[in-house]
């Protein structure tokens, strides 16, 4: 979990920029610089998160024998878990660039409804699916959390680019 927070933070430094820039976009009458500069720091963000996240794909292995040294099953699950993360962390930084600019267009209903939806109607149910009904455990629920992300991304993606 703290590997995760530590592969999450840097999006949300993103998130927080682009919460910033884009009220100031569309207040002064610059909307023809909204879309650019999202997709800079989309390109900023997905760019150090792939840095980090790949850093952490790469080393997947070694963080997992270090906090699990005795039980081997246990760090190769870990290991498979933590690449699943770096992996959705790619689509998450696209997302909390999105979530940021959306909410700087001061449209944050649409974040909360799309949120409250795909958490209950991606999420949960194909966690269920893939840890218990499916046999895949832990993995199972990582594997539901990268087909979320995606969701997510896509959602916001839709949502901000259609305006």
């Amino acid at each position: 979990l703290q590997i995760f927070n530590l592969a999450y933070l840097p999006s949300i430094g993103f998130l927080i920029t682009a919460s910033i820039l884009v009220p100031r976009l569309v207040e002064h009458e610059t909307n023809y610089l909204l879309k650019p500069t999202v997709n800079r720091i989309c390109w900023m963000s997905l760019g150090v998160i792939c840095l980090t996240s790949g850093t952490l794909f790469l080393s997947a292995s070694a963080v997992s024998r270090f906090f699990s040294p005795t039980d081997a099953i246990v760090a190769e699950q870990a290991t498979q878990t933590l690449k699943l993360v770096c992996c959705g962390q790619l689509f998450s930084s696209v997302y909390m660039v999105l979530r940021g600019a959306l909410t700087g267009c001061r449209d944050t209903r649409f974040i909360i409804y799309e949120g409250l939806l795909s958490s209950y109607l991606i999420f949960l149910p194909l966690a269920y699916l893939f840890a218990i009904q499916l046999g895949y455990g832990v993995y199972g629920g990582y594997m539901a959390f990268l087909l979320w992300c995606m969701t997510d991304c896509l959602a916001l993606a839709f949502r901000f680019y259609r305006q």
